[in-house]
């Protein structure tokens, strides 16, 4: 089960889908994405032409809400760039997921930060344009109190 902010997205990304695989980032408009700003990582693709597993992903939009919790700006960075080393391979391990999956991807995240243990729910959307291979994707965040 999806939180409703995270299914109304899914709902919105099926929409611009239309009868395609995945949509383009261009069929999308930042208005569109109001409800979700600072709940919202925009991820290109990147390295992938020697395979998925030789890929990462690169902040395009680092969402809000996650640098106030995790107390570091990633937007620019890497996924394997995070720190601790488990949450690099946690992003990793979603990350090579959804290109596996060419799908929706839906996670449930339990971690700390000091002492502060924290719940979210992450929504993955992959985006192309070309229609076939995965070059972005959206993340969506819904914390749990």
């Amino acid at each position: 089960m999806l939180p409703e902010d995270l299914a109304q997205l899914l709902a919105l990304w099926q929409q611009k889908r239309g009868a395609r695989l995945m949509p383009a980032r261009r069929d999308f408009t930042v208005e569109e994405f109001a409800r979700w700003l600072g709940r919202l990582h925009l991820v290109r693709v990147e390295g992938d032409e020697n395979g998925i597993e030789h890929s990462d992903g690169r902040y395009i939009v680092f969402a809000t809400a996650s640098v106030e919790r995790y107390g570091r700006e990633m937007t620019g960075k890497c996924l394997s760039q995070y720190a601790p080393p488990e949450m690099a391979r946690r992003a990793l391990a979603d990350h090579y997921a959804l290109l596996h999956e060419r799908g929706p991807l839906q996670s449930h995240v339990n971690d700390s930060f000091g002492p502060v243990l924290m719940h979210w729910t992450r929504l993955a959307l992959p985006l192309s344009e070309d229609g076939q291979r995965i070059d972005r994707y959206l993340v969506g965040l819904h914390y749990h109190l």
